[in-house]
């Protein structure tokens, strides 16, 4: 049931802004923001997680908080850069940048919501079902596959918007350039889930097969 959630959650998220574009009259540029936004709430999603192994007591864990605080900068750049190719600005001035911003974001708060839901229902089950165990240390190898899970997950959003970015300003088609950042995103969100669905099902296997030995 749990699994079913996630993958509704993750494809209404991820479907949304095609929506937003071809029924509620979003521009190309705020389908963009969507995943820019998607983008900052999984490395506060990130943050949130090590913080609640801190209180549980994982000083490593605030090591890692600190370590990963440069990735915010990242993200930055890169919705600056977006929101000058998609409004079609020539010159890097704050004041324009931000008007454009407050224009679209009051424009796809559902779109953000959606994103949020999807990450909120994996930060309460991380809690619910204790996984911040076993916890990180600087010689466990749960804290590097973290750290990878995160850069993965950032680079790889990221640098899809630079793809979409890419394809408009050479097709000058942002239609075109926002279907395949939604299929991208698409394809490999489905490919993460799977995954981590199958590393789940050998242990219950397993577990059942324990129990009926003894």
């Amino acid at each position: 049931m749990r699994n079913a959630i996630r993958f509704l959650l993750m494809l209404a998220s991820n479907l949304f802004p095609l929506y937003g574009l071809f029924f509620l009259g979003w521009s190309p540029f705020n389908t963009i923001l969507i995943f820019w936004f998607e983008t900052l709430i999984i490395f506060l999603t990130f943050q949130a997680k090590l913080l609640f192994r801190v209180i549980k007591g994982q000083w490593f864990a605030l090591f890692v908080m600190f370590v990963t605080v440069p990735l915010i900068f990242f993200i930055y750049i890169h919705l600056v850069i977006s929101t000058l190719i998609f409004n079609g600005v020539t010159q890097l001035e704050w004041a324009q940048v931000k008007t454009i911003l407050s224009s679209a974001l009051g424009s796809i708060s559902l779109g953000i919501f959606l994103v949020l839901l999807n990450y909120a229902y994996e930060l309460f089950y991380f809690i619910k079902n204790q996984e911040y165990e076993p916890p990180l240390s600087n010689k466990s190898k749960n804290a590097r596959k973290e750290l990878n899970t995160l850069y993965a997950r950032i680079f790889f959003l990221q640098f899809t918007v630079i793809f979409g970015s890419a394809v408009f300003g050479i097709t000058h088609k942002p239609i075109l350039a926002v279907c395949l950042l939604v299929f991208i995103q698409v394809v490999y969100n489905c490919a993460v889930f799977f995954k981590s669905v199958r590393k789940v099902e050998p242990k219950t296997d397993t577990v059942l097969n324990t129990g009926n030995t003894f």
